[in-house]
């Protein structure tokens, strides 16, 4: 059968390589059959929902990577400083509120 979600299947964001500072904006649990690339997600940070399709990323975030990189970077690993800024000011700024996206959900 199908385990995409099955607690046994999932990654504990604290054995990836993501620093404290991420860790607030990065899923507790990364689930290792959806794609690895981090979410907008009101400002709270998330897991693509969107099945894998090359290594460890979906289709759109593959050629995302390779055209730009990725916009928030990946669940397994740090995202960009200047993202990271951009997730506390919205943490902040929201106070339990979804937080408006800066420049899309990507």
């Amino acid at each position: 059968g199908d385990d995409i979600g099955r607690p046994e299947s999932m990654i504990s964001a604290s054995s990836t390589g993501v620093s404290p500072d991420w860790r607030p904006f990065t899923p507790q649990s990364v689930n290792p059959r959806l794609c690895h690339a981090r979410m907008w997600n009101g400002g709270r940070g998330g897991q693509c929902e969107k099945p894998t399709i090359v290594g460890s990323l979906c289709g759109k975030h593959t050629k995302q990577e390779s055209e730009r990189g990725l916009t928030y970077g990946r669940v397994d690993q740090d995202g960009p400083h200047s993202k990271l800024r951009e997730f506390e000011r919205a943490a902040v700024f929201t106070e339990g509120r979804p937080g408006r996206e800066p420049g899309g959900d990507d």
